[in-house]
C-alpha cells in the first residue's frame, strides 16, 4: 500500500541492509587507526557482514541479490560510498607514507573495487562462503602489500 510495486519494496530493504553494512563500514574508517589497519578491518568487516547476511537472513540475501544483478540504485549507492571510504583510506595513507604515490588514486581504487566484489557479491560470495573470512584477510594482505611504498 506504501509502494508503488515490489521492486520499490525490495529496494527499500536493500537500501536499509547496505546502510548497515555502509555504517559499520564507515565507523572503521573514522577511527584514528592507521589506513592499512583499517583497510585490513574493512576487508573483514565486508566478509563478515556479507556472511551474517547470507546465514541468517537468505531472504535478504536473496533480494540484495537481486539488486547488485540488476543495478539497482540502492546497490550503486552502496558500491559508490564504499569506493568513497577506500579512496579516503588510500589518500590518508599516502599522505602518511604508508602507501606507495606512482599509481594514480583512480587506478587504485578501482583494482580495490574489483578485489572487493569477490568478498562483497553476493553470487561470488556462494562460491566460496566457508572460506570468506580467511580470504578476505588474505586479500586485504596483498592488498596492502600493493600499496606498501
Amino acid at each position: 500500500k506504501f509502494f508503488e510495486s515490489k521492486k520499490a519494496i525490495g529496494e527499500a530493504i536493500c537500501a536499509l541492509q547496505h546502510g548497515k553494512m555502509q555504517a559499520d563500514i564507515q565507523a572503521i574508517v573514522e577511527e584514528d587507526k592507521p589506513a592499512s589497519d583499517r583497510m585490513r578491518r574493512v576487508f573483514l568487516a565486508l566478509a563478515r557482514n556479507t556472511v551474517a547476511l547470507f546465514s541468517h537472513e537468505r531472504k535478504l540475501h536473496d533480494i540484495v541479490y537481486s539488486a547488485v544483478e540488476e543495478e539497482w540504485t540502492s546497490a550503486r549507492s552502496f558500491a559508490d560510498a564504499l569506493r568513497g571510504m577506500v579512496e579516503h583510506l588510500i589518500r590518508e595513507g599516502r599522505e602518511g607514507g604508508e602507501f606507495e604515490r606512482k599509481t594514480p588514486v583512480d587506478e587504485t581504487c578501482h583494482a580495490i573495487m574489483l578485489v572487493l566484489q569477490s568478498i562483497y557479491h553476493p553470487l561470488l560470495l556462494e562460491q566460496h562462503m566457508d572460506t570468506l573470512d580467511d580470504d578476505a584477510a588474505t586479500l586485504a594482505s596483498l592488498v596492502l602489500r600493493s600499496l606498501a611504498p
